[in-house]
């Protein structure tokens, strides 16, 4: 028979091998968190002269900003839309980013086209110095035919801007197509339909079924760009089913 001291000695260092272990861990792990610590603090110091323009299907574009000390200089960065195929009469969203590399506010004028067709002004847009600001508007499709379209976009020069190669932007296209018709094949078909119920549901359906997963929201099929997918989307493609052209 064992002798109870010698039971009671290897329960305290089987006690004593659990705990060293254990500490190991929480070391590991304290360590682990720290240089995750470490690396997205890194990311967030490396991220903030960063910032984000639209583009379409919930994707953004990126442009790091080199601030510079002239005066004045207006640029724009970049040109986005949500949609690259819009059907006539439908809702979409364009955007420019333009940059202040300058040391004073400045106030500019932008101008839209479709190809060389003026689509949209906005007017006095003030920017601080050596910052930017994103110019959005709505555009609805009309007045067009139906193809692919250059999007641009230009700004005003300020007084005694001098560098003016950056004050307009060109690289940009769109396909203008049937109502309906959203994968940009000239039909309005089943495969425009399955595009829409991906992104559809009855009101109240996906809170009962899958309510920690509602339908993503897909701007090629929201007609009129209002950020849901309804009943009066559904109706909309399906007053043009079967409709193509050529």
């Amino acid at each position: 028979m064992s002798n109870p001291d010698d039971q009671l000695y290897g329960t305290f260092v089987r006690k004593c091998y659990l705990e060293d272990a254990i500490n190991k861990k929480l070391g590991e792990r304290r360590t682990m968190k720290g240089s995750l610590l470490a690396l997205c603090t890194s990311l967030l110091l490396s991220c903030m002269l960063t910032f984000s323009s639209i583009i379409p299907a919930g994707r953004l574009e990126s442009r790091t900003t080199n601030f510079s000390a002239e005066s004045p200089n207006l640029g724009i960065a970049s040109i986005s839309a949500n949609k690259r195929v819009v059907g006539l009469k439908c809702v979409m969203t364009l955007g420019i980013n333009v940059t202040n590399y300058g040391v004073a506010a400045e106030t500019f004028n932008a101008t839209f086209y479709a190809n060389s067709t003026i689509i949209h002004e906005t007017l006095n847009v003030t920017v601080d110095g050596q910052n930017f600001t994103i110019v959005v508007f709505k555009w609805t499709v009309v007045g067009l035919a139906y193809g692919n379209y250059s999007i641009s976009a230009s700004i005003t020069p300020v007084f005694n801007e001098t560098n003016l190669s950056d004050n307009f932007i060109n690289d940009l296209w769109i396909f203008v197509t049937i109502k309906g018709d959203f994968n940009g094949d000239k039909w309005v078909d089943i495969y425009d339909a399955l595009m829409l119920a991906r992104c559809w549901s009855p009101v109240g359906y996906h809170i009962m079924v899958y309510p920690w997963y509602p339908p993503p929201i897909d701007p090629l099929v929201d007609f009129d760009d209002d950020g849901s997918i309804s009943i009066f989307d559904a109706i909309l493609l399906a007053c043009n089913y079967g409709k193509h052209w050529e």
